[in-house]
């Protein structure tokens, strides 16, 4: 029994240990407010009262403060927010604005915030299409298609309506490979379908029961 942050973590088990795991997930979301959220990235930016020059240490929270009010900023927690609501990916996120702290610009930058979380905003088809290889080459048996009809069934999830573009990444200012997506349909839906459905491969129908259920 364990938890874990990665979804994906039973795929790096040994093949022994896996093959005794049970395969039972249970996938909790957190609680977090966008209110909480935000104060978690102040938080993580702040210096701490250990820190030896006080003064700086107050101009540099005073400028924390002001950058998490930044419209711009609160945008991009926004989206981060509505994608996944780790509160990890603030080290990354904040990797960019850190090391564009200097002597003459002392202080963290929203331009460079929204800069970083542009960079970790998710391309949907390049995740999707690299969960599919590492599906496909694991599993020998399995057809192996090419990236263009792997993308030409993805689309077509999208015109059935099975996928669509969450609120934030419908917004016209964000490029298309940026655009966020949400599935439409519950994974015990996708379950249940998938133990009715005629002629399944085995190794699809075992793999659906490690990631989904």
């Amino acid at each position: 029994m364990s938890s874990v942050c990665p979804q994906d973590v039973i795929e790096l088990l040994e093949k022994r240990v896996k093959s005794r795991f049970s395969h039972r997930q249970i996938y909790m979301f957190s609680g977090l407010s966008f209110e909480q959220y935000v104060g978690f990235y102040a938080s993580s930016l702040s210096l701490p009262a250990s820190f030896p020059d006080r003064a700086f240490r107050s101009r540099w929270n005073e400028h924390v403060k002001s950058l998490c009010a930044d419209e711009s900023v609160l945008a991009t927690l926004q989206r981060l927010y509505d994608n996944s609501r780790d509160v990890g990916v603030f080290h990354r996120l904040m990797l960019l604005p850190l090391s564009k702290v200097e002597e003459t610009q002392p202080y963290p930058q929203a331009g460079h915030v929204v800069e970083s979380g542009r960079r970790l905003s998710i391309d949907t088809k390049a995740a999707m299409l690299h969960e599919y290889h590492k599906f496909a080459m694991k599993r020998s048996a399995v057809q192996k298609y090419s990236r263009a009809v792997v993308l030409k069934a993805f689309e077509h999830l999208q015109a059935l309506e099975f996928v669509v573009p969450t609120t934030e990444g419908s917004s016209g200012n964000i490029q298309k490979e940026y655009k966020l997506m949400s599935l439409l349909v519950e994974p015990g839906q996708v379950a249940s379908t998938l133990q009715t459905y005629a002629g399944l491969p085995t190794e699809i129908q075992q793999w659906a029961q490690s990631s989904i259920c």
